[in-house]
């Protein structure tokens, strides 16, 4: 009979790590997921299906079909994946190993507001929500920065190409 994860699972981080008598099998698994994305890709509105084993059948959301395909990727190529919940609740320590920056770099951000944490007793914990919504909030501010840079260098490469431009060549 199936069993149904305790609400506590459903908040715990969970390592899985490739061992090498299933590594085969793994490398053939990731090897037929991109055959079934390629077919998916080219008949539109297509779903991957999983067939139960009394012939039952369930689309798998493309949400899903994703996540699988990336775990399985990367087992194939020798990594460990971690899946967790967006709520689970880290140390500032794991936080700051999670966006590759110190532990009092990390403080700094959280108090000076750039990221959302609870403060436990006298110790501060981050969603792993907070610290994805973080990322992608500097990235966006980096490309952003990054064309207003490239539109400036336009400008001023246009402006100087302008007036540098040589009345007559050095042979005349």
């Amino acid at each position: 009979m199936p069993t149904t994860p305790s609400p506590d699972a459903a908040r715990k981080a969970t390592t899985y790590l490739p061992n090498d008598t299933s590594r085969e099998d793994i490398v053939d698994f990731a090897r037929t997921l991109r055959e079934i994305e390629e077919y998916l890709r080219r008949e539109s509105g297509g779903f991957a299906e999983l067939v139960a084993p009394d012939g039952g059948r369930r689309a798998i959301p493309p949400e899903v079909f994703r996540a699988l395909e990336q775990v399985v990727d990367a087992l194939a190529n020798g990594k460990g994946v971690t899946v967790a919940p967006y709520s689970m609740l880290l140390t500032t320590q794991e936080a700051a190993d999670f966006l590759g920056i110190s532990r009092p770099t990390l403080v700094g951000l959280l108090e000076s507001g750039q990221m959302e944490f609870e403060k436990r007793n006298r110790h501060r914990k981050v969603t792993l929500r907070a610290l994805v919504d973080y990322q992608e909030r500097s990235r966006q501010e980096r490309r952003s920065a990054l064309v207003d840079f490239t539109k400036g260098g336009q400008a001023l490469s246009s402006y100087f190409g302008q007036e540098r431009r040589p009345t007559s060549s050095p042979e005349d």
